[in-house]
């Protein structure tokens, strides 16, 4: 709980950094305002993932004391809501990192149709679907989670404890089934896809420029016959009209492969979540409620600390990889 909370909290400060410098980037592109609501998104997740983290630590302190230091409210009453509140905003990132990756894919395979797919207005309209959609179902989990006094024999009184009304466990298997496992598998398979195509893209990319190196050593190195500049003149000409210049060329490899990255480290670190939800879905018994309450809770916060880490590497992809996004940093901060 400890690493969870600091985990979340730095990846928060990181989010916060980098949605200020795709704002100082300028909000009318479309792949700056999906990167924004990303960037948001996992922020969002992560100040929940963090106040898990303090509460977890909050009733470890409990059970350390025996209980001789306990708080007027259980703490699993702040981790219930907001494990279901980071739920909802991690969804709307695992969509918005789908929708990026595959226009970013449909722009590397038919770059004449799709290259200017990502338009401000498509994708505010897009990302503002995303949301409503995912936190209508927050909404939904959180009016069937109830809190109430309870006698807590610990304690020796009663405090605000979770109740769950008995209607809930279906609610809930109905939400994650379409939300927490249908949902992230369907991102799974079609993330993986695009992976594999961008990975050919880029194999194909460096191919071209090695040839256009080549080109321009041999027309560097080769005698001063006339015949001989011109030519190989002709030749590198015909090779950059390809794909435009190498300089543009480059641009554009350094945004597949920071797309890339991102959706590969979204396919790693979500597959627990899938994993995860599917044994919760398959298994009642292993609803941290029922008898298998330790294992669960060691497995959720697993999955969570996971998904932080997720929420929280992408700043570093950005500096890696986005020329600008580095120049903007380095200027405003």
């Amino acid at each position: 709980c400890i690493l969870l909370a600091t985990t979340a909290g730095l990846g928060a400060v990181g989010n916060v950094i980098t949605m200020k410098t795709f704002i100082h980037l300028g909000i009318s592109d479309g792949v700056n305002l999906s990167l924004i609501s990303l960037a948001a998104s996992d922020l969002f997740f992560l100040i929940s993932a963090f106040i898990n983290g303090i509460s977890l630590m909050l009733h470890c302190v409990e059970e350390l004391s025996g209980f001789n230091l306990w708080f007027p409210v259980d703490p699993e009453v702040v981790y219930m809501i907001f494990t279901v509140t980071g739920s909802g905003f991690y969804a709307c990132s695992m969509l918005v990192t789908t929708f990026i990756t595959v226009v970013r894919c449909l722009a590397v395979a038919l770059p004449l149709k799709f290259r200017n797919l990502l338009s401000w207005q498509a994708t505010a309209v897009v990302i503002s679907l995303f949301t409503v959609l995912m936190l209508s179902t927050t909404v939904v989990l959180l009016v069937y989670t109830g809190v109430s006094h309870q006698f807590d024999p610990n304690i020796n009184t009663t405090r605000p404890a979770p109740w769950l009304p008995p209607e809930r466990t279906m609610i809930k298997n109905v939400i994650f089934g379409a939300r927490d496992v249908f949902l992230p598998l369907a991102s799974q398979m079609i993330v993986g896809i695009c992976v594999v195509i961008m990975a050919r893209y880029l194999q194909k990319a460096r191919i071209f420029r090695l040839k256009v190196s080549k080109l321009a050593c041999l027309n560097d190195n080769a005698p001063k016959n006339n015949n001989v500049i011109r030519d190989s003149q002709i030749n590198l000409k015909t090779v950059t009209k390809e794909t435009g210049s190498s300089k543009a060329v480059c641009k554009e490899l350094q945004a597949v492969q920071q797309m890339l990255l991102i959706a590969t480290v979204y396919s790693l670190c979500n597959m627990p979540k899938v994993i995860f939800n599917l044994t919760e879905l398959i298994v009642p018994g292993f609803y941290r409620d029922l008898s298998y309450n330790d294992v669960y809770l060691t497995c959720n916060i697993t999955r969570e600390l996971i998904q932080s880490v997720n929420a929280s590497v992408t700043i570093f992809i950005y500096w890696k990889y986005n020329s600008k996004f580095r120049s903007h940093f380095v200027l405003h901060h």
